[in-house]
């Protein structure tokens, strides 16, 4: 059986598989604090005994609910939070620069995969872009924040297809409320609501975000959307963004292990394509694209880990081979050049 969103994503995080139910320790990429919290959570940090933040360049501290100021006790969350972030580091500080979840995706704080917790309901908005994210309050928030990690219950998901072409002037904010109409505000308590179809294809990230932001309302954990290519270019991300994150996965192997471990999986997974190909020729199985997106997918993985083996980023790999054949097929691919390709092997 294959795996929700919320699964794989749990899944190379911890580096083992998961179910609905299981209770894991993740490690978490990313924080985002507001200003109505930061006080409490400031508190509660320096109650826990902690002396340091466990990465301060993965906390951000946005001042959006409380500017400008409605009353002059306001004044005291800047204050605290100003304070905070200059006793422990914190270079991630934003005071008038727009919505929390906005920035927290447009300034390039998520990206597709990522795990990640703010002290807001609304922070399911950060699924838009195929990353786990949710509200918690301060005292987990103070927790995370000395330690880099978080304990969660697996949840279940809700899996909602949209197909279709949408009527003139609906749009994204008409679906997602009718949505939680029907589930109703407990109809997904503590489930990941995980959208597809060809009408959530079509749409912007803007459009996804709208929905994601409001999934809490129908009492969601998360929202998510598998991540495209509108969402790789919206998140600028690279193919070093994925090696890193995959790297995360690889455990404690030594560089040589990692060039063993990768060039074994890419034959493996190789073999696990063609098993694809075999059954949809051979054995009347209908082809399933994504289960061969799955395998590309897991070969990527072993791509990146023989890489890191062997000292070098996908994209200097990427751009060696984009140079190599430049310099062979400079006009264009040609069959003369292709069949005597001797000429060439010193390129």
């Amino acid at each position: 059986m294959g795996e929700t969103i919320i699964e794989k994503i749990i899944r190379h995080n911890t580096g083992k598989a998961v179910k609905p139910g299981d209770i894991v320790t993740v490690n978490v990429d990313r924080v985002m604090i507001h200003d109505i919290f930061i006080p409490f959570v400031a508190e509660k940090f320096e109650e826990m005994g902690f002396q340091k933040l466990w990465n301060p360049d993965k906390v951000v501290l946005i001042y959006d609910h409380l500017v400008p100021a409605s009353q002059q006790d306001d004044t005291r969350h800047f204050h605290v939070g100003d304070a905070f972030a200059a006793k422990y580091g914190m270079k991630n500080v934003h005071r008038s620069d727009g919505i929390c979840h906005q920035l927290m995706t447009e300034a390039g704080y998520v990206k597709p995969g990522n795990i990640v917790f703010g002290t807001d309901s609304h922070t399911t908005t950060y699924g838009c872009v195929g990353a786990f994210s949710s509200g918690i309050g301060y005292t987990e928030m103070a927790s995370i924040l000395g330690t880099g990690t978080m304990w969660i219950k697996v949840p279940e998901t809700i899996k909602v297809v949209i197909d279709g072409e949408l009527p003139e002037n609906v749009m994204s904010k008409d679906i997602i409320l009718r949505l939680i109409g029907d589930l109703r505000a407990d109809g997904a308590t503590y489930r990941a609501l995980e959208f597809c179809g060809s009408t959530i294809e079509n749409m912007s990230v803007a459009s996804r975000m709208t929905m994601a932001n409001m999934a809490i309302e129908a009492g969601a954990k998360c929202a998510l959307f598998t991540p495209d290519e509108k969402t790789a270019e919206y998140c600028n991300v690279t193919l070093n963004d994925y090696q890193k994150a995959a790297e995360r996965t690889s455990g404690n192997l030594t560089s040589w292990d990692k060039v063993r471990n990768g060039c074994y999986g890419l034959n493996g997974e190789a073999g696990e394509c063609i098993d694809i190909l075999k059954k949809t020729e051979f054995q009347g199985h209908a082809f399933d694209p994504m289960k061969m997106v799955d395998e590309l997918g897991d070969v990527l993985w072993y791509v990146a880990q023989l890489a890191t083996g062997l000292g070098v980023t996908l994209e200097y790999v990427a751009q060696h081979n984009v140079d190599k054949l430049l310099a062979r097929y400079p006009d264009g691919f040609d069959s003369e050049k292709s069949i005597h390709r001797k000429e060439y092997e010193n390129v």
